[in-house]
């Protein structure tokens, strides 16, 4: 099953690299060129679970 998030924002915040890449867990993944936007650029990533494959989802947040 998928649980629905009620209300809020489902997924957790992490700052970009300059290399436009992204830490979770130890490990770095790569991020469309141009992501990076300067200091304080995060994205929200979300984890979903499709067997049997883990994707990563992200949204591209710009903090200033």
């Amino acid at each position: 099953y998928t649980p629905i998030p009620l209300g809020g924002v489902a997924g957790k915040f992490y700052n970009v690299r300059k290399d436009n890449t992204v830490s979770y867990r130890g490990n770095f993944y790569s991020l469309p060129l141009g992501s990076y936007e300067g200091p304080g650029t995060k994205v929200l990533l979300s984890i979903v679970y499709q067997f049997p494959y883990k994707r990563i989802l992200y949204n591209n947040l710009c903090v200033l």
